[in-house]
């Protein structure tokens, strides 16, 4: 079976964490979020993490809320959705992103290396930090049912 069938599905986040360049691990997004990453038959691909504890908005209704709120809101939320090409000889998975809550990231691509065991899926790629440093990501999925 090729790694792009084998990563059809959907997954559920089990952790995100980070290594800077002295070798630290942290976590950008802090501990214990949720999230999905989906990638269907027809070369489709979606992801969103979302933090433990965002902070609610003022009002159900779309546009409520202050400024401040919206920015937090952001913050603790991360989504992208595309296509996606895999290179079965790397393993490397490249999510074409067409859409982004990060304007910068919407246009370009992500190249993540595959490493899978069972169920369980890891993607890991050069992540820019606010500073300018080149860390490496570490995002680790289980199937879902």
């Amino acid at each position: 079976m090729t790694y792009r069938e084998r990563l059809l599905g959907n997954w559920r986040l089990v952790s995100f964490s980070a290594v800077g360049a002295d070798g630290k691990v942290y976590y950008p997004m802090g501990q214990g979020l949720v999230g999905v990453i989906m990638y269907t038959p027809d070369g489709r691909m979606s992801v969103q993490l979302m933090g433990p504890d965002r902070p609610r908005l003022d009002s159900p209704a779309y546009g409520a809320g202050t400024t401040e709120q919206w920015a937090a809101a952001a913050r603790s939320f991360f989504a992208y959705a595309g296509t996606f090409s895999v290179d079965e000889a790397a393993p490397s998975v490249t999510h074409h992103v067409e859409m982004a809550l990060n304007p910068y990231w919407a246009g370009r691509d992500q190249v993540r290396s595959i490493r899978m065991d069972g169920d369980d899926l890891e993607l890991s790629g050069a992540s820019p930090t606010a500073s300018g440093a080149i860390d490496t990501a570490y995002v680790r999925w289980r199937r879902l049912a």
